[in-house]
């Protein structure tokens, strides 16, 4: 199974998210990121990732949409999918 594990900032203090997995397959699986608004609006996309087994950090959102300007506050929404068709959901809540 793959999981994104709990991902928050601290509100003034951090301008990026890091992202992590816990990949518990006994193999390597390769990786999806989404990153859309409440309202289901797509903000930014990643590069799919080859992951090992166990808990990796994959990358950092910098807070910036697809066109890397800085997105307004609010809760945003990362999803996964890996290469064995299963699916991973993590709200962030970003405050500024």
């Amino acid at each position: 199974e793959l999981s994104i594990l709990q991902n928050y900032i601290t509100p003034g203090e951090t301008k990026e998210v890091p992202i992590y997995y816990n990949n518990t397959y006994e193999e390597n699986i390769t990786v999806t990121i989404k990153i859309f608004d409440l309202r289901g609006n797509f903000i930014k996309e990643y590069d799919p990732i080859t992951l090992e087994p166990g808990i990796t950090k994959i990358a950092e959102w910098y807070l910036k949409n697809k066109n890397e300007q800085e997105v307004a506050p609010g809760i945003y929404i990362i999803a996964s999918e890996d290469s064995k068709g299963n699916k991973a959901r993590n709200m962030v809540i970003f405050v500024k």
